[in-house]
């Protein structure tokens, strides 16, 4: 992610954990976003989780951390539009499940 993003190794960690958690998911995308995700799982056949969080996709197997990519311009609208409507959706009693470690073993 040093490469990618520019980042250190404790930033790594911290940003993953983070797009596990809070990322962009599958379920989420429609449209193009959706087929990105479904292209990326095709090329990563054990990649189970993948994650869309500011402006990369975050590719998961489980919970460990496979690889990063920057996000295309040309899926920035529509990941912003996913955000716009995530803020403006009501979540009464949303507990987000932090217990799961991500693991960046292969990045470093």
């Amino acid at each position: 992610m040093k490469e990618r993003c520019g980042l250190s190794k404790k930033s790594t960690r911290r940003l993953a954990e983070i797009a596990f958690t809070e990322g962009i998911t599958h379920k989420e995308a429609t449209g193009k976003l959706c087929k990105l995700f479904n292209n990326i799982y095709l090329q990563y056949k054990t990649a189970d989780n993948i994650r869309i969080h500011g402006r990369y996709v975050f590719i998961f197997q489980g919970s460990i951390l496979i690889t990063v990519y920057q996000l295309e311009k040309r899926y920035y609208a529509m990941v912003d539009k996913i955000i716009e409507h995530r803020k403006s959706q009501p979540q009464p009693g949303v507990t987000a499940d932090n217990h799961d470690q991500v693991s960046v073993q292969a990045l470093q």
